[in-house]
């Protein structure tokens, strides 16, 4: 079964759309009337076009469509974004001139250096004060 998993508003003129939370048909139909496109996704992925009175709350419990990350999911992926943008860096940074900066400005290097140390710094951070790793 191809069940909805969402809505979506989508504003055409200002090219964005945004998940609907609030399942008020005549909210909805004021958005319609204005010009907002309303969108259903269902959980295959495919969209379609619906109208204002179709739009129930979806019943995504037990649906299976969500995967919720642990911490050393995302440990993991930091980690791994680190090493990675770290190993461009290193390949980059003899290319670069040391002698860039002017008026007391950082030189590229050294906006190299400071972003990847923020990373890195993400990296090693195990705890957040919840006390998760």
């Amino acid at each position: 079964m191809n069940r909805i998993i969402a809505y979506w508003a989508h504003d055409p003129v200002g090219n964005n759309e945004g998940i609907i939370t609030n399942y008020d048909t005549a909210t909805l139909k004021q958005a319609e009337a204005n010009g907002i496109i309303i969108i259903a996704e269902h959980e295959d992925g495919t969209r379609e076009k619906v109208n204002a009175e179709d739009v129930t709350e979806p019943n995504i419990q037990d649906s299976g469509i969500f995967a919720f990350v642990t911490p050393q999911y995302v440990d993991d992926r930091t980690a791994a974004a680190y090493e990675a943008i770290k190993s461009i860096a290193d390949a980059v940074t003899p290319m670069i001139p040391t002698t860039l900066a002017a008026d007391g400005q950082p030189t590229p290097l050294d906006l190299i250096r400071t972003n990847l140390n923020k990373l890195k710094t993400l990296t090693e951070a195990k705890d957040d004060t919840n006390g998760n790793s």
